[in-house]
C-alpha cells in the first residue's frame, strides 16, 4: 500500500472512529423544546404564563392510550432505572397546546377571557410513534407519545385559531407554537440509553391509541 493509500485508510478510520465516539445516547432526539423562555423579549411587559392542555386521562374514553403509556413506562423502568428522573403518573397524562409566556397580569386576564369564551369542539387525537427531546435546560431528555401528522395538522390549527383570537384582542403572541404535539411518558437523563428505549417501544408498543376530549384546561 501507498503512504498515500495508508493516510487516505488512517483518515477514514478516524472520522468512522469520532463519528461513534460522538454519538450520543440521545442522537435521534429533537434539540429543543416550546417551554417559555428563561429571559422574556425586552418589548414585553411582563414574565407571567399561561399553559392550555388536553386532559388524555379519562379512562372510559382513552382505555388503549392509558394502558400503552404504562406499557412504555415499563420498558423505559426495564432498561434501565438509574438514569430516570420522573414518570408521568396516569392521572395527569396530557398534551400542552399553547404555551402562553411573558405576560403581565392584565395579558393574563385578557388570555383568559379568550380562552373561557373559545368555541372548542370534540378533538380526536391518534398517537402513533415515539419521539424524544433535548429540553432547554440541557439536562432533561423527554420520552413521549407522538400524535399522527393528521393529528398534527388538526391541533395546530386549533392552536392558531386560539392565538389568532388572542391576538385580535391586542396581546402579541411571544412564543407561537413550534414543537411537534405529545404526551410525555417520562423524562430522563443525557445518560439514559434513549435510542434504544424507543426503538424497543416502538417494537412493542407501537401505536397508542386514539384518545378523546371534549374541553381545553388552562393550568
Amino acid at each position: 500500500m501507498t503512504v498515500m493509500g495508508s493516510m487516505s485508510l488512517f483518515f477514514a478510520l478516524f472520522v468512522a472512529i469520532t463519528f461513534v465516539s460522538c454519538e450520543t445516547p440521545y442522537s435521534q432526539c429533537w434539540d429543543g423544546d416550546s417551554d417559555c423562555p428563561r429571559v422574556c423579549p425586552p418589548e414585553s411587559k411582563g414574565s407571567l404564563s399561561l399553559n392550555t392542555h388536553l386532559r388524555l386521562y379519562n379512562i372510559q374514553h382513552n382505555k388503549q392510550f392509558i394502558s400503552s403509556m404504562i406499557d412504555a413506562q415499563s420498558i423505559v423502568n426495564k432498561t434501565s432505572n438509574k438514569e430516570i428522573i420522573r414518570f408521568d403518573i396516569p392521572i395527569i397524562f396530557h398534551s400542552t397546546l399553547n404555551y402562553f409566556c411573558c405576560y403581565s397580569e392584565q395579558e393574563i386576564s385578557i388570555i383568559r377571557k379568550v380562552l373561557a369564551n373559545y368555541e372548542h369542539k370534540q378533538t380526536y387525537v391518534d398517537w402513533t410513534t415515539t419521539w424524544c427531546n433535548v429540553d432547554g435546560d440541557n439536562k432533561t431528555i423527554y420520552v413521549h407519545a407522538d400524535a399522527s401528522e393528521k393529528s398534527q395538522q388538526e391541533l395546530l390549527q386549533l392552536v392558531r385559531g386560539i392565538e389568532s383570537d388572542v391576538e385580535k384582542q391586542g396581546v402579541k403572541i411571544w412564543t407561537p407554537r413550534r414543537q411537534k404535539f405529545h404526551s410525555t411518558i417520562v423524562r430522563v437523563t443525557h445518560e439514559y440509553p434513549t435510542n434504544k428505549v424507543m426503538e424497543d417501544i416502538k417494537q412493542h408498543v407501537g401505536n397508542y391509541g386514539t384518545t378523546y376530549s371534549d374541553r381545553i384546561f388552562v393550568g
